[in-house]
């Protein structure tokens, strides 16, 4: 047994999450960035997270031995192999204890470190002193325009002096994970690296350790190899994205003077050598790099374009008061002297407040208001239900981990996912849990109710690793499981459900029309790049806001009903919320920062606008007015028509939570920990609105435009990369999209029924080459629908094709010979080869010839094919083969023999193999036939037995029989005359069994019947 750290009750060994309080049980879900803000960590108390890539995080804490704020760096590594982990905490120990010792202002000191272990992971915790400065990352994206080219080599300067240091260190240190969000701007203007340069062990046996950002990474790396070129190519990735705002496809990066102007062409060749590929044709060290630096920042001072730029800290200002926090979940009591107060606190706009609700963590749930209540999930563990007129509590639920996925309501129930494992069913007046479903080792994500069903994604892990994804009902009454369906991908969100029908997206990039009743799978659509958040349906229309294949945006169109491509439109960053459906009009949030709306008439964007931060949550509309919530804390009414900002409310945290509106006010929840509920004070303005709509009504009187081409060009060019990465059927997903487009699409066709002829589906190869003219088919598409046919052994269709083709090439007139044969025709089949072996010569080609005449009982000629197949290729398998046969039936045993021991010394396949073995057993009978007319009885026996050891076919078992009774008949006849006539009566008697019904049989009958 073990005690809950939590409430004390006493759980099983293997226990996870407390029975009584839900409290986790194992550290098996730490890491990753999931620290929530007052989680106590060995000594210290998390307060907020700064940064966070894969498995690398960077924390504020408080140390509340020394009642001061540190920063923690987390590095978390799934090292399953408890041996792997020992070397790896031996390893780390003795890194740390040479970082530990260096003394440069742009490294952290380091005042302590730990190991946190779990079954299948190690968390690295490095401790350092907090100073105030600005995350490299944020200050990218607080600036509308780019960054001046003096701050940003200014910058890259100073990271070449601390890679300079690294470099030279004894051992040479290296940097790991060189990306903005681990580089802080102090408020000196100097830098920090939070990236600690201790080695990361590979994740398990095999796989190299690689920042997510994998733009910064260089090629060598992918082979696991450090050095001082590989952090030459990440500072020349860096200083890129500082300059371009440009977030690259690996190894791919678009030359900076393309995108400014303003950029000498020697500091555009800086970037572009410590970004050659090749590590030696890149700078030999960073010193090197900085003195070219270096003459282009003197170039810029003497022009008098140096600018001098301050950096803010990485918080709003903090103070610091003493605050007493009762947990209501857990009744106990606990203060702080210092406890970081937001800003936001002072300066709260109460003209659109109307009052907020502090929780424990984060809150990235979205919210549902029923009647006159809201409900709502936070990272703090609990369900909240409160009431929408003053925001007071009415009840939480305590769950056994962070909740932020959202609720959803059906007949006096609330349901919830919560990232321990399970659903809940609550009673909506009292938050008691009415039943739960447990899934074992599973992840839940966002529920949606239809049918009496409770639809949810469901990601199932087996012994901690990742297993599969599915999609599944459960019955919204009971608890009880229902159908599941295997989705191929993660669905993050909740599934939008409508007449019957889920509508999913994964993250795989699929779209799925799922039947609720029977969950099984109406239509698919493949989109190329990953879906995080709901589809959305309106008026038999299905609209997908995805990640693109090349990691930019899209949204894409379908028809509800099948699935059928409509249109699309792109965007330069990916999306990771719904769109909001309006009159001819949809509106939505990209992680580019921006609001977009989108004409659904002209397909072209209407207004756009610029927030701080991405934006992850869904907008809403509510009469003139879109409503949207940005990472950058703030939330935004904008007037629908123009995009213009009516006003805007400050949180104090980023928002993932997706507003909902009841009555004249809206709710929402913020990463500060809080739910606001706001007023609804919409624009006094109708004059855009007039101009608005008369522009519209003047665009629906003009012709509807073109067809978007544009759309084709990328999907074919989407397929390509599918084919070069042979994702064959997801390729053919796409294509099938674009045949309902353009039906006659000629080359459309003709590349599906190649696709389907790579898969080996005759049938359906067969169906589209059919949709194509002969005389548009070159050879090589003739060759593969005639191959096609004849798999399907539809030989005399290949007959009536190609007999028609004039100076077809060998490849189709071997098809042609191929089917006279197999139709039986071997007089035009013998004209067909022979003329394909005077156009290319082969073995295979006078071996086919051979057997042809063999068939035609023209021995001479068989013999002769088989000669002239041997000579060209003295190991041509099936002319030795057919040359056997031809030997066996002439009797010439002795030479068959000799070419038999010659095959059984070469490597044969398994057909080839199996002829061998029939040529064998023939010729083991004739062997066999030959000494019975000898009257060499014992010696035919012998060879019979040695055809019986192999497998042999009907007739050559019914030769087999015969001429095994024929030796049983001799033998009786011989003991007939010796006098021995109860032998010969065994013998007549075994002839009789031996071949039944036969003629021998019967002469053996009456020959024992007189014997008798």
């Amino acid at each position: 047994m073990q005690k809950c750290p939590e409430c004390g009750t006493e759980n099983r060994k293997d226990a996870k999450f407390c029975n009584d309080c839900g409290q986790m049980m194992t550290d098996e879900l730490k890491g990753h960035g999931t620290l929530g803000r007052g989680v106590i960590l060995n000594k210290y108390f998390i307060f907020n997270l700064i940064s966070s890539e894969l498995g690398e995080s960077l924390y504020i804490v408080e140390d509340r031995q020394e009642n001061s704020l540190k920063f923690i760096k987390e590095i978390i590594t799934v090292l399953p192999d408890q041996k792997f982990q020992s070397k790896a905490i031996e390893h780390f120990n003795r890194e740390i204890d040479i970082i530990s010792k260096i003394n440069h202002p742009s490294i952290p000191v380091i005042t302590d470190y730990f190991i946190e272990k779990g079954r299948f992971y190690l968390g690295y915790y490095i401790v350092f002193n907090f100073l105030e400065g600005e995350l490299l990352e944020r200050i990218l994206h607080s600036v509308q325009k780019e960054l001046s080219i003096s701050f940003v080599i200014d910058i890259v300067c100073k990271i070449s002096d601390t890679l300079e240091f690294l470099h030279n260190s004894m051992p040479p240190l290296y940097c790991y994970n060189l990306v903005p969000s681990n580089i802080i701007i102090k408020k000196s203007g100097n830098i920090l690296l939070t990236d600690i340069p201790i080695s990361r062990p590979h994740q398990g046996r095999n796989i190299i350790p690689l920042p997510q950002r994998v733009e910064f990474v260089a090629p060598e790396r992918y082979e696991g190899r450090m050095g001082v070129s590989g952090d030459i190519y990440a500072l020349g990735a860096l200083m890129h994205y500082l300059l371009t705002k440009i977030r690259s496809v690996p190894f791919v990066f678009k030359p900076v003077k393309d995108v400014r102007t303003d950029i000498s062409q020697e500091l555009a060749m800086i970037v572009s050598t410590a970004l050659r590929l090749k590590p030696e044709k890149r700078y030999s060290s960073a010193l090197n790099m900085k003195k070219e630096l270096q003459n282009e920042l003197e170039k810029l001072d003497g022009k008098g374009e140096v600018e001098k730029k301050s950096t803010s800290v990485i918080l709003p200002s903090i103070s610091y008061k003493t605050v007493t926090t009762l947990d209501k979940s857990t009744n106990q009591t606990f203060s702080k002297d210092k406890y970081p107060v937001s800003e936001i606190d002072k300066n709260i706009d109460t003209t659109l407040l109307n009052w907020y609700f502090q929780t424990g963590d984060k809150v990235s749930s979205s919210p549902i208001a029923v009647e006159g209540t809201l409900y709502i999930g936070s990272d703090d563990k609990n369900i909240y239900a409160l009431g929408l007129q003053d925001g007071k509590e009415k009840w939480r639920f305590r769950t056994g981990n962070w909740v932020s996925t959202s609720p959803a309501y059906y007949n006096r129930r609330v349901y919830v996912g919560a990232r321990d494992g399970k659903i809940y069913s609550l009673n909506m007046f009292n938050g008691k849990k009415e039943w739960e479903f447990h899934g074992e080792e599973s992840v839940f994500f966002n529920p949606a109710i239809g049918n009496n069903l409770l639809v949810i994604g469901a990601s199932l892990y087996k012994k901690g690793l990742h297993h599969e994804d599915i999609l599944l009902a459960i019955d919204a009454e009971s608890g009880s499981p229902g159908w599941s369906f295997k989705t191929g991908g993660i669905v993050h969100h909740s599934p939008f459900l409508l007449n019957g029908i889920a509508y999913i997206g994964t993250e795989g990039g699929s779209v799925l029309s799922i039947d609720l009743k029977t969950g099984s799978e109406i239509w698919k659509y493949e989109t190329g790049g990953r879906i995080y958040a709901s589809p959305v349906m309106s008026e038999d229309i299905v609209y997908i806001a995805c990640e693109g294949l090349f990691k930019n945006g899209s949204i894409i169109l379908l028809n509800a009903e099948d699935g059928r491509y409509i249109w699309s439109i792109d965007f330069e960053k990916p999306f990771r919320n719904s769109v909001c459906v309006g009159e001819d009009t949809i509106y939505t949030g990209s992680l580019d920062n921006k609001l977009y709306a989108i004409d659904l008439i002209e397909k072209k964007i209407l207004w756009e606008f610029e927030t701080l931060g991405g934006i992850r949550c869904t907008p809403v509309l509510f009469e003139d007015v879109i409503y949207i919530g940005s990472d950058d804390g703030n939330f935004y009414a904008l007037d629908i028509y123009t995009g213009k900002k009516i006003w805007h409310f400050e949180t104090g945290g980023s928002l993932r939570s997706s507003p909902v509106i009841f009555g004249q006010n809206i709710f929402f929840g913020s990463r500060d920990g809080r739910v606001y509920s706001l007023k609804l004070i919409t624009s006094p303005e109708k004059e855009d609105k007039k101009r608005f709509i008369a522009k519209k009504n003047n665009s629906l009187l003009q012709e509807e435009s073109k067809k978007n081409k544009k759309y084709m060009e990328e999907m074919l060019n989407k397929a390509k990369i599918l084919l070069s990465k042979n994702r064959l059927k997801a390729a053919l997903d796409l294509y099938h999209n674009l045949i309902k487009l353009d039906e006659n699409n000629s080359s459309i066709i003709l590349s599906i029924g190649n696709l389907y002829f790579t898969l080996s589906d005759w049938e359906q190869a067969i169906f589209y080459y059919e949709k194509l003219p002969v005389n548009l088919m070159d050879n090589d598409i003739l060759f593969k629908f005639c191959q096609a046919l004849f798999e399907q052994k539809n030989y005399t269709k290949v007959i009536l094709v190609l007999e028609d083709i004039k100076n077809p090439e060998v490849s189709l007139l071997k098809l042609l010979g191929n089917s006279y044969r197999e139709t039986g025709q071997l007089d035009k089949a013998i004209q067909v080869y022979e003329k394909v072996s005077h156009m290319d010569p082969e073995s295979e080609i006078y071996a086919t010839l051979g057997k042809i005449y063999s068939m035609k009982s023209d021995i001479e000629s068989a013999y002769l094919a088989y000669e002239m197949a041997l000579d060209l290729n003295s190991d041509c398998i099936s002319a030795l083969l057919g040359k056997i046969d031809l030997l066996i039936i002439e009797k010439k045993y002795d030479k068959a023999l000799i070419l038999i021991d010659k095959l059984d010394k070469l490597n044969l396949s398994d057909i080839y193999a199996e002829e061998l073995k029939v040529s064998k057993v023939q010729f083991f009978l004739g062997m066999g036939q030959l000494y019975i007319e000898k009257e060499e009885l014992a010696t035919a026996a012998s060879y019979l037995e040695k055809a019986e050891q192999l497998t042999i076919s009907e007739k050559q078992l019914d030769e087999f029989r015969r001429y095994k009774a024929t030796i049983y008949f001799k033998l009786g006849e011989k003991s007939s005359n010796d006098k021995k006539l109860e032998e010969a009566i065994k013998f007549y008697r075994l002839c009789e069994e031996t071949y039944p019904n036969s003629d021998i049989a019967l002469q053996a009958k009456k020959r024992r019947e007189l014997r008798e």
